[in-house]
């Protein structure tokens, strides 16, 4: 699947791949107010997106209802209507960032089923320090004064063998494999 890149759509849908300036997103909002009090609400924004060809009604729906979350986690209240003006500015804003880098990686079995990192394609010396750094690689955990670190985990690699010792009589009589139980 290709990658998805929020600017890059909305400035081919609204701009014709080119940035549109607030105001006149602002006016071209304006038709689209049902009440015409200068605020969209929810679904007016989304039918402004999908007929100005950012996405189908689906895409614009989520990317409305997104927008809608951002503004009421933003004012701790439920949000009706937006103002035309605002929305301008907002969806400027997002046009004017820039792409978000293309990033390209080796794919193998085992970088998939996680046994391995993801490594993207500037390839060379995997530890050498101008690749760029793993997709997948586990953080370190920040420790509180006085706890000791968890260890890490081990590099990629072969995994050892897991001991196999004899289980314990009591052991045996516990663990058993899934399944109608035995007639005895």
């Amino acid at each position: 699947m290709a990658g998805f890149d929020l600017p890059v759509k909305l400035r081919r849908g609204l701009g014709k791949g080119n940035i549109v300036p607030a105001e006149e997103l602002a006016q071209r909002l304006k038709p689209y107010d049902g009440d015409g009090d200068g605020a969209l609400t929810r679904g007016e924004l989304a039918r402004f997106l999908e007929e100005s060809h950012v996405g189908g009604p689906w895409f614009t729906g989520m990317l409305a209802a997104t927008l809608w979350k951002l503004a009421e986690n933003r004012f701790q209240k439920a949000v009706e209507s937006i103002q035309a003006d605002a929305l301008g500015r907002v969806l400027n804003f997002v046009m004017a960032r820039a792409p978000g880098p293309e990033r390209r990686y080796v794919l193998s079995p085992e970088a998939i089923n996680g046994y391995e990192p993801l490594r993207t394609l500037e390839g060379g010396d995997p530890y050498s320090s101008k690749q760029a750094p793993l997709v997948n690689a586990p953080a370190a955990a920040p420790t509180a004064p006085g706890v000791p670190a968890r260890p890490r985990a081990s590099a990629p690699g072969p995994r050892p063998e897991p001991s196999r010792a004899a289980p314990s009589p009591a052991a045996r009589a516990v663990v058993r494999r899934p399944g109608p139980r035995p007639r005895t």
